[in-house]
């Protein structure tokens, strides 16, 4: 396996543990629906999307002052088994970091904690 190669894996662990611990505050980009999070003087994009045969797939974008410095996507993964419990493939992990992205981004579980402590006080 090469060693850019496990950088990706690594970074995509990271990525999901960290959103995950609650450790990572997403933003929505509202031109394409993807969700980006500063990192230093870094930035790191997760998007959503579909290949030449429609099959979805996940895309990390990693920019340094402002240019893309790399661009992957599960496919550049494929056949590896995370080292995280419970995902057998990057897809799937990556795609739980995507939803929890966009979770984290838009504030979700913060309104649905509000709305289900105002019904339980009544």
């Amino acid at each position: 396996m090469s060693k850019v190669i496990d950088k990706y894996r690594k970074l995509v662990e990271l990525l999901y543990k960290k959103t995950n611990e609650g450790n990572i505050k997403w933003s929505e980009d509202e031109v394409d629906d993807s969700f980006n999070v500063s990192l230093g003087q870094s930035r790191v994009e997760v998007d959503s999307t579909t290949d030449e045969n429609d099959d979805p797939i996940i895309i990390v974008r990693v920019y340094a002052d402002g240019k893309m410095t790399e661009r992957f996507d599960d496919n550049d993964i494929k056949g590896i088994r995370p080292s995280i419990p419970g995902y057998d493939s990057y897809y799937k992990l990556m795609s739980e970091t995507y939803k929890m992205a966009q979770r984290t981004s838009t504030g979700a579980d913060i309104v649905l904690d509000g709305i289900i402590q105002e019904l339980e006080g009544k």
